[in-house]
């Protein structure tokens, strides 16, 4: 079986059952999660020619198309969450993380976000604000 026919029968078979909609649905955007909210916004990116395509079909889809603009912004919020699934596949993959790795990723993070609020759009400063302050909760410490 090839592997685009796996992913298109995944997908019917995914389709099939309104319990395993669900389900996709539930593990793809958990939201206290921020990483299954980029995987969630990179695999929308991807598919972003379906939506308005689907709404045709479905007029009261129509609600949850992006405009240019939106999809414009979730890049911009994909480029920086993908930088902390690179750092959390780099530390999390490793079998055993060494300070100097850990902190070394944790540093950069935490100058990546100091950098995206003094240049960010207003709702990507608006994001960063949120994600400082967890950052400094959990860390400690300011910008």
């Amino acid at each position: 079986m090839s592997i685009v026919s796996r992913v298109r029968d995944g997908i019917k078979y995914i389709g099939f059952s309104e319990g395993r909609r669900k389900k996709w649905a539930e593990i793809m955007n958990v939201s206290t999660r921020w990483n299954t909210t980029y995987h969630m916004l990179y695999c929308g990116l991807q598919f972003k020619q379906v939506f308005p395509r689907y709404a045709v079909w479905d007029k009261s889809f129509r609600e949850y198309v992006p405009s240019e603009e939106d999809w414009v912004k979730v890049g911009h919020v994909c480029s920086l969450l993908r930088v902390f699934d690179d750092a959390t596949r780099i530390v999390s993959g490793s079998e055993y993380p060494t300070s100097n790795l850990f902190l070394s990723e944790l540093k950069m993070l935490k100058e990546l976000l100091n950098k995206k609020v003094v240049n960010s759009n207003s709702y990507m400063r608006e994001m960063d604000n949120t994600m400082q302050e967890k950052f400094n909760k959990f860390w400690g410490g300011g910008k």
